[in-house]
């Protein structure tokens, strides 16, 4: 039994599905894949325990909620530590094997197939050509006799020494935000700070090197082609593979992305695992694998991601008009498919190596921790690196702009989805003078109010109607308000037409004192929750601590500016930026809708 629905899943894994369940029906599983699965499953018992006294009450009121509506008994993190602890201590190859085939015993299958499902020449199958195909792949692939996996050789982690520690060269304390400042002798820069929000647990920041900013101009995509195969590609030493294993029930974590300004890892780690970490992370830095694997997934997973975006309405948005709107930067919005297809390993090395081993650092540490001991673990580790440039200016390469007019754009998808996109944009300008960025919010959340009782209540002619303000700070003066509505088709220009007089309307009359009221409240409670966080101030203030370091003011100033805004303040943004003749219109629609 095949069933098709739209998604980006080819048939053939059907083929990798049946020869691993194959494999461990005939084989069974080994010693060294239960000894993983069980110490990452023991480890999350254990941080449960660890981490329960300050579990947000949201959370624990859903997990409560949801015990309740399945009709199942909600244990406590001791509980289910002393219950199932001794259990998988005693698991054993063998039983799994049994419990396995037992689960797999039923004399029939049924195969699920989901997505476009593209075949050699048959660019839209219909349901009895993908079932035909799905069987045959399947039935192909049971001809194949599969063999026993590979015995697992013994590891050891291969990157404990980085050199002699590295020695401060400066220190600062900020005490009034409980933060502690250290810069190393080669450059590091490290800015900790220790709270009581999440009992045992690290959150990590690094940024390293200029990311985004210096992609060649000649190589679009490649800032998102190696995003792709970083991680994948393992470390010199160790494959992917091999650091699941070797890493199996630690707390460790290592999340890269090429971010507009710098190349950023994030994760989050305990007392007990921050050395291994940060161990982690220096490896990454000095021994990236970049194995053929690595692009081989991101080839797959490229292919999947440009058939979703080309056959859906707001696929264009990032296609072709984040570029647009950036007067044709090729940094900006995803490449054409063909042009992301070019990019190489060699490309990847030659861009990230020198940010990698001599770019400006800077790492955060916020959370469970000793400061004394964080800062002795990045000597260790970070601070024993070779020295590291400081961060350049890059005027140039932040200049940035709209299209000198404002324009309006059409866009048709194949797509089975009844639906389209009206999207209008507004420039406004960049994130560097905070007090503007936050009366903008204001602005923006004021605008969406409008747009949802406009468009939702009124017309009735959206699913998600939404408005916002994106300023960034790394682009000098680019920013822009964005209104976003999915449509029914046919209701095209009437919402555009909704859209651009409420916008009007805003620029000509200004905000009311109940709108601007109904704005703050939300926001001030966010700002006063959020500030009881560790996610707010390693993602704010302390990854940059030292690289920007005016977001300590910012951070200190932001309730009470917050409070202190006034429709004037907001009336005059308004004027200066919901400028009529200055929005850039975008509608995307099916294929033969009007």
């Amino acid at each position: 039994m095949t069933g098709v629905q739209t998604c980006a899943l080819p048939i053939y894994a059907l083929a990798l599905a049946e020869k691993e369940v194959r494999r461990v029906l005939e084989h069974g599983f080994q010693a060294g894949e239960l000894q993983e699965v069980v110490a990452n499953y023991h480890n999350r018992l254990e941080q449960a325990v660890k981490t329960a006294a300050t579990r947000r009450s949201a959370n624990l009121a859903g997990a409560l909620a949801s015990s309740l509506m399945a009709k199942e008994v909600s244990l406590s993190p001791e509980d289910n530590l002393a219950l199932l602890g001794p259990a998988l201590a005693a698991l054993t190859p063998a039983e799994c094997t049994a419990a396995f085939r037992t689960a797999w015993s039923a004399p029939h299958r049924n195969l699920f197939v989901a997505g476009r499902a593209p075949l050699p020449g048959n660019a839209t199958p219909d349901a009895a050509t993908v079932e035909a195909q799905a069987l045959s792949v399947y039935n192909n692939s049971r001809a194949v006799p599969v063999a026993a996996p590979e015995a697992r050789a013994e590891q050891a982690w291969g990157y404990a020494d980085f050199g002699p520690a590295g020695t401060v060269a400066k220190r600062e304390s900020v005490a009034d935000l409980g933060l502690t400042l250290v810069t190393f002798a080669n450059g590091v820069r490290l800015n900790v700070k220790a709270t009581d929000f999440e009992a045992g647990r690290i959150q990590v920041s690094v940024r390293v090197g200029t990311g985004l900013l210096t992609e060649p101009k000649d190589q679009p995509g490649l800032a998102y082609f190696a995003g792709s195969i970083f991680t994948a590609g393992g470390l010199g030493k160790h494959s992917a593979d091999d650091l699941n294993r070797l890493l199996a029930g630690h707390n460790t974590g290592f999340g890269f992305r090429v971010a507009s300004d710098a190349l950023t890892v994030n994760a989050a780690t305990n007392r007990a695992d921050l050395l291994l970490e940060l161990q982690l992370i220096g490896a990454h830095l000095t021994d990236p694998g970049y194995r053929p694997e690595a692009v081989r997934q991101a080839l797959k997973a490229q292919d999947e991601t440009y058939t979703e975006l080309e056959h859906t309405p707001s696929g264009p948005l990032q296609l072709e008009v984040t570029r647009r709107l950036a007067s044709g930067d090729p940094r900006f919005g995803m490449p054409a498919k063909a042009e992301l297809q070019k990019r190489t390993v060699d490309e990847v090395k030659a861009w990230l190596t020198p940010q990698l081993t001599a770019g400006p650092l800077e790492i955060a540490l916020v959370g469970d921790l000793d400061p004394e001991a964080a800062i002795a673990a990045v000597a260790r580790t970070l601070g024993a690196l070779p020295a590291r440039a400081a961060r350049p200016a890059l005027a140039a390469e932040r200049r940035v702009a709209f299209p000198a007019q404002g324009a309006s754009w059409s866009f048709t998808v194949p797509t089975e989805i009844p639906k389209g996109v009206v999207a209008l944009y507004w420039p406004t300008t960049d994130a560097n003078e905070i007090q503007r960025t936050r009366r903008l919010t204001i602005l923006s959340s004021i605008f969406n109010d409008r747009l949802r009782v406009k468009v939702r209540e009124e017309l009735g002619g959206a699913y998600s109607p939404a408005a916002g303000n994106s300023s960034s700070d790394t682009f000098t003066g680019y920013g822009y308000m964005l209104a976003n509505v999915i449509i029914d088709p046919p209701a095209a220009a009437t919402i555009a037409s909704a859209v651009r007089l409420i916008a009007a309307d805003l620029q000509r009359n200004g905000v009311t004192e109940d709108e601007l009221n109904r704005a703050k409240q939300p926001i001030l409670t966010n700002v006063r929750e959020s500030a009881r966080t560790n996610a707010y101030w390693i993602g704010s203030v302390v990854n940059k601590a030292q690289e920007k370091p005016e977001v300590l003011d910012w951070a200190r100033s932001r309730q009470a500016d917050f409070e202190s805004i006034s429709r004037a303040e907001v009336d005059a943004l308004a004027r200066e930026y919901l400028v009529p003749d200055r929005s850039f219109q975008v509608t995307v629609l099916p294929e033969g809708k009007k």
